[in-house]
Formats: structure tokens, sequence, C-alpha cells
């Protein structure tokens, strides 16, 4: 990600809105957010049709779910906002772009939170994006007669936990890329996190705990879900909460190295 230095006014009274009206314009400005939102949309619809050709499993391998087709491959296809919610947290750090953000804008925790409030909304229009272009071409495939979409619980839940684990582990990234400020670093820890269930899998005593979790459990079938929360304190939206709690935790320290350090 390029540097790009903030354009807020330069008159005095720099307010929060104005900060996040100028992070908001100068993210959607960046080439690299555009690429990143295309490559998440773009590789989640080729699995997806990849998958609907698998004669040998057919639509009830996959419960009939045209929810669970369309997120259950975001484990693997989040990984370009991971890369996108670093830089946004690291990018003007490593290129020195920084200390002419925080001279045009000196509240620096300001700052921080309007890149995390940016960082949310980017990766919720990916998200929105991604589903609907994603169950677009399932429809279109040879599984699309046989998929169906209702408002029962288990779409609901697909559908809601996909978009707020996506939101919420790109602000973490953020806040990862915000407290190293090295991009390679920063980026090898999310994708670490971000795909934490595969190493674990069948550990769910640890991999509870971690924030990939959240997106896995969310984003499957009821009886997925039923095993893998079975005598877990955490549970089934508990996760998200979990992935919740690591954003928070590693914005606080940010913003505390924002605070206590020169940039």
């Amino acid at each position: 990600m390029s540097a790009a230095v903030a354009t807020l006014p330069s008159t005095p009274g720099v307010t929060w809105p104005r900060t996040l009206a100028s992070e908001w314009g100068k993210t959607w400005g960046l080439r690299s957010t555009r690429w990143a939102v295309a490559a998440t949309v773009v590789l989640n619809a080729a699995m997806c049709v990849l998958t609907a050709f698998d004669s040998l499993v057919g639509p009830e391998g996959y419960g009939y779910s045209l929810a669970y087709l369309a997120a259950g491959y975001l484990l693997f296809t989040q990984v370009p906002l991971l890369v996108h919610g670093v830089l946004a947290g690291a990018g003007e750090f490593s290129a020195g772009g920084a200390p002419s953000t925080f001279a045009v804008a000196p509240r620096r925790l300001g700052v921080l939170t309007a890149k995390a409030v940016t960082t949310a909304g980017v990766a919720a229009v990916t998200g929105v994006v991604t589903l609907v272009t994603s169950s677009l071409v399932l429809l279109a495939s040879p599984f699309g007669a046989a998929l169906r979409l209702g408002g029962d619980e288990q779409s609901v839940r697909i559908l809601l936990g996909a978009v707020a684990s996506l939101v919420l582990i790109t602000v973490l990234a953020l806040a990862v890329g915000a407290l190293l400020r090295r991009p390679l670093v920063g980026i090898a820890v999310m994708v670490a996190l971000g795909l934490s269930e595969l190493a674990l899998l069948g550990a769910d005593g640890l991999a509870q705990w971690l924030p990939g979790h959240a997106l896995v459990v969310l984003t499957s079938l009821n009886d997925f879900v039923a095993l893998a929360t079975a005598g877990s304190p955490v549970g089934t939206w508990g996760g998200l909460a979990v992935l919740g709690a690591w954003a928070l935790v590693a914005l606080v320290l940010a913003g505390a190295r924002l605070r206590r350090t020169d940039v």
C-alpha cells in the first residue's frame, strides 16, 4: 500500500467526523483497497463455481444451503482483507507518511479510530458484495435449482455471522498493523491467526479462544456447529465476542503505543 497523506483542512479544530471523512476517501482512493475487495469477491465466487460442478457430492452434501455454500470458503478467501487491514494500519508508518498525517490531525487516537471505522466499512461492503455475488453464481450453476435460501435460523446465522466476522477480523488486522508497524510481520501474524482453525482442527478447547474460530463456526451447517460447540463455554455467537475482544485489546495496545512513541 502506498503512503497517502491525509487531505484534512489545515484550519484549527479538526474534528473527528472530518478525520473519518478523510480516511474514508483516502482508503477508497488507494488501488490496494479496490484490489483487496475485488480479490475477495472473485476468489470466493471462483471456489463456489468449482464446488457447484462437484457431481460426486452434489447439493445434498452441502445441506442444500445456498448460504452455507456462499460463505463456506471465507476462511480462505478472507486473506486479501487481512492483508488490507494490516496495510491500513502499518502502511503509513512503513512508508513514512504518518508524520504528515499527524501534523494535520494531531489527535492520534482520533485518527486510529477513524481508520478502524473505515476498515470496518470496507470489510462490511466486501462481505455483502462477496455473498451476493457468490449466491448469484451458485444459483446460475448446476446446483442452483436444488439450493434454498430461507429466513431460517441457520441461513441468518451464516450470512450475518460471515459479515460480522469479516468486519471484526479485518479491524483486528488493522490494529495488529498499527501495533507492529511492519507490514510483512503483521500479515504473517494475521494469516496465522485467521487460519488458526486449520492448524488446531480437533483441538476445539484451544481453538475456540482464537480469532479464526468465529468465522468457521458461524458459517457452518447446524450439525457441525452442534459438534464443534458441544460442552464449549464459548458457544456459537460467543466466538464472535471472543474475536471482538481480540480486536479491542489490539486496538487499545496500538493506541497506547501511538500515544507513547514518536512516529
